[in-house]
């Protein structure tokens, strides 16, 4: 089993859940089959390779991508939802591509709306509109094959392994099929042997299929591998504690009705006032979340097509009195994901900091040979770490990376998480 999990997948989801709006932000199929498919080492290459060649335009320069996909939703007669949804776009630098999506910003299992341009030019606002469609599962899911689906790709499978020179046990093992789709495209096939219930010890056996048509039962055979099981079984565990906390987080996901919300909304506007900032009379719609646990709530007012928010958070939360205490309000000026190059003079201790976190892992790059560079990223106008790159002069592809958490701009100090060197 090839495990897909790094640092990096792990920072971004985390920074998706702490962002007011983020839970769309990084919506790229791309990045997901990488996740799925690939060693730890050349996820985090693809995922630096990536980060740079991400194409996300201001809202002025999204504007006419947007019209133009509304049209086109339109002439198909698709009505985009009037509420509850915020659109987001992303797209390749490299292929002057660009993809606009507008997702539910409460729940992320309502369909998504996706328009798909090539040939674009960012500062003309022109661009060849390729696609529009509805997905109505957005997001990855696996499902186990019904018997009479499952037949015809166990039989391939195992003329897979006899191929390879590989015998399944006679007995002591159990067999399990699955399918794996992606925004509603049947992406591949799993068929899979392994040890019995109780048992710690032994092989796992796997061949998967791409370019699958279940009616038919046909499909490319992409991948056939046997993997030590006991190295499975962590792994397995700590997908399911994943899951598990996945779990919690819904069922402790604070939902108010109107009405419930209604005082709430009343004291956010009030303490906005306290502090002298002024919600816009309209283009805006006010969304709500928090905690059950934590008796927490958060209230923001933010536009589809603009990226500044009004924020309200309140603690000590009582739903049934209504009542809670304001811990802030305030605008964000640029809601979500945002990652751009830092000044010189505010790079330059953390720079030296990396120097020293390279030497540490006997990383001795020339300083004459590459290029030094620093990128931020923030969450709701928050620094939430620090990526130091090394790029071999004349290459856009970083070698190295320094990563950095618990980061203090004006102090200029920050906790080395990861150094990493991306192999190629």
């Amino acid at each position: 089993m090839k495990k897909s999990k790094t640092k990096k997948t792990a920072a971004w989801l985390n920074l998706s859940v702490m962002s007011a709006l983020t839970v769309t932000a990084m919506f790229s199929p791309v990045a997901a089959s990488a996740a799925l498919n690939d060693t730890k080492d050349n996820v985090a290459a693809e995922a630096a390779d990536e980060e740079f060649d991400l194409l996300k335009l201001t809202d002025q320069q999204a504007a006419p991508f947007l019209a133009k996909a509304k049209e086109a939703f339109q002439a198909k007669n698709i009505s985009l939802p009037e509420s509850g949804y915020k659109a987001r776009n992303y797209g390749s630098k490299k292929d002057n591509t660009l993809t606009v999506v507008w997702r539910s910003e409460t729940n992320m299992k309502d369909k998504a709306y996706v328009a798909e341009f090539e040939g674009i030019d960012a500062e003309k606002g022109t661009g060849t509109l390729k696609t529009v469609k509805v997905i109505n599962r957005p997001g990855s899911f696996e499902e186990e094959l019904t018997e009479k689906q499952a037949g015809p790709f166990i039989e391939q499978a195992k003329e897979a392994l006899k191929a390879k020179n590989i015998a399944l046990p006679a007995s002591g093992y159990k067999m399990s099929s699955s399918s794996r789709t992606y925004d509603d495209v049947l992406e591949s096939v799993q068929i899979t042997w392994r040890p019995d219930a109780g048992q710690k010890e032994g092989k796992y056996y796997s061949v998967r299929f791409a370019d699958v048509d279940l009616e038919k039962g046909t499909g490319k055979i992409d991948d056939v591998y046997v993997d030590i099981y006991d190295e499975l079984i962590a792994l397995e565990e700590e997908d399911e504690k994943d899951k598990q906390e996945a779990r919690e987080q819904e069922k402790d996901l604070l939902k108010l009705t109107d009405k419930q919300a209604a005082p709430f909304l009343a004291k956010a506007k009030e303490a906005l006032q306290v502090e002298k900032i002024e919600l816009p009379k309209s283009g805006y719609k006010v969304t709500h979340s928090g905690s059950k646990k934590d008796k927490t709530l958060q209230v923001l007012w933010s536009a589809e097509e603009q990226s500044k928010g009004y924020v309200v958070h309140f603690v000590d939360v009582d739903v049934e009195k209504g009542t809670a205490t304001v811990k802030s309000a305030k605008v964000i000026n640029e809601l979500g994901v945002v990652m751009r190059d830092l000044p010189q003079e505010q790079t330059a201790p953390f720079i030296e900091k990396a120097k020293e976190a390279m030497k540490a892992k006997n990383f001795t790059p020339s300083e004459s040979a590459y290029e030094i560079s620093a990128t931020g990223v923030t969450v709701d106008d928050v620094l939430q770490f620090i990526d130091v790159y090394w790029y071999p002069n004349g290459n856009p592809s970083a070698k190295y990376k320094v990563n950095f958490t618990d980061v203090n701009l004006e102090k200029g100090t920050g906790t080395v998480e990861d150094v990493i060197e991306y192999k190629r």
